[in-house]
């Protein structure tokens, strides 16, 4: 194995390293949604932010690693080192690194239709409490959207 080699298979540990506290810290997200733990919200949403850096300047390495290697900086440039090099343990890395990156894009849009859910949760509780009228957007007896019609509601406090 020359250095490129190495270097190349350390920096994908280190990849899978950190997208496995990413998945870690989005499930911990997802709780703290779950309980509108805000707190932890905010905290998880800075520590998200220092990983994502994280991963990012590692992917700049991966990439600029391959082409100076002499292939293109993406997964199938990737997968044409990983086929040359026949290094099952880099390989195996390199296809958890995959599942992983799915598992986590996924779960950040869960988290993030979430947080939406809550967004617009608090908005129309606020609307209510300021005895604004929500012009929100709803559905006619065929589906279709209408817009700019009052919302009727019906509350008890």
């Amino acid at each position: 194995m020359n250095s490129d080699q190495s270097e190349m298979a350390t920096l994908l540990v280190q990849l899978h390293g950190e997208l496995a506290s990413m998945f870690d810290l989005l499930e911990e997200e997802s709780n703290s949604l779950r309980s509108r733990d805000v707190d932890n919200i905010q905290a998880v949403a800075s520590r998200k932010q220092g990983l994502a850096d994280s991963i990012n300047a590692l992917t700049a390495k991966q990439k600029s690693l391959l082409q100076a290697a002499g292939f293109s900086a993406d997964a199938a440039g990737m997968a044409l080192l990983l086929k040359q090099t026949a290094d099952e343990a880099d390989s195996q890395v390199w296809q958890d690194l995959l599942r992983m990156t799915a598992e986590c894009k996924h779960r950040n849009e869960v988290n993030g239709a979430y947080l939406a859910l809550l967004e617009r949760y608090v908005e129309s509780a606020l609307d209510i409490i300021a005895g604004s009228p929500s012009l929100s957007e709803t559905y006619g007896p065929k589906g279709s959207k209408s817009r700019g019609v009052v919302s009727r509601r019906s509350f008890t406090v």
